[in-house]
C-alpha cells in the first residue's frame, strides 16, 4: 500500500518531516523553518497521493467533549502511552484533525502514530538505549534501517526525519496486523 509518515511539527520551526517511497527506496521532505509547514504537508500530500498518512499528531479529543466520561485533557491511549494530551498541544491538534477532515475517507485514511513508543519498543529489543540526543542519531538508524524493507534514499539529517520514518514503519506493521494499537475506537487509537 502506498503510505507515508509524518512528523508533525510547529507550523514554521522547519520540523515537519515525511517519509516517503519513490523508486524503491525511502526519501525524506522536510518543510523550512520560516515557512508554512502546513502548507507544505498539504502540497505533499496532494503530490504523493497516498492511500493512508501515518501521522505523528492527535487526531481526537478526549471522549468528556462529546459527553462521554469526565476527563477533558487526556484519552486512554494518552494514558496507556503516558503520552501528551492533545490538549496541550491544541495547534497541532486541530490542525492535524483539520487536515484528517478534509481527505480521510476520500481515497486516503489517517492514522495517529507515536514514534517514540516505537522507537522505545525497537531499542528495547535490541537492549540499546532510546535516546534522541545528536550522537545516538546514526546508531539509531542503523537500528531503524534493519527493521524498514526498503533502503534510505539519503542521509537522515535529524530526529524529525526519524520520527517520520518510524511514523512510515508504523504504517507498514499497521498495514501487515503486526501494529500495537492503543485506546479505544470510539475516542481515538494510537498504532504504533
Amino acid at each position: 500500500m502506498n503510505h507515508i509518515g509524518i512528523d508533525y511539527g510547529s507550523k514554521f520551526s522547519g520540523t515537519t518531516a515525511i517519509c516517503y517511497v519513490e523508486d524503491k527506496k525511502l526519501h525524506f521532505a522536510q518543510s523550512v523553518k520560516g515557512e508554512d509547514a502546513d502548507a507544505f504537508v498539504e502540497k505533499m500530500i496532494k503530490e504523493l497521493a497516498p492511500k493512508a498518512v501515518y501521522i505523528d499528531a492527535p487526531l481526537s479529543l478526549p471522549a468528556a467533549y462529546f459527553n462521554k466520561g469526565d476527563d477533558f485533557f487526556f484519552r486512554k491511549c494518552d494514558k496507556e502511552l503516558d503520552t501528551k494530551s492533545p490538549m496541550s498541544i491544541g495547534r497541532l491538534t486541530a490542525t492535524a484533525m483539520q487536515l484528517q477532515d478534509k481527505y480521510d475517507g476520500k481515497k486516503m485514511t489517517f492514522h495517529e502514530t507515536l514514534p517514540s513508543a516505537l522507537g522505545t519498543m525497537l531499542s528495547e529489543a535490541a537492549e540499546r538505549v532510546w535516546n534522541q540526543k545528536k550522537k545516538n542519531l546514526e546508531p539509531f538508524c542503523e537500528l531503524l534501517a534493519e527493521h524498514l524493507p526498503l533502503p534510505f534514499a539519503e542521509k537522515v539529517d535529524n530526529w524529525h526525519q526519524v520520527e517520520a520514518a518510524l511514523a512510515y514503519l508504523s504504517g507498514l506493521r499497521h498495514i501487515d496486523g503486526k501494529a500495537e494499537v492503543i485506546g479505544d475506537v470510539e475516542e481515538g487509537v494510537i498504532v504504533y
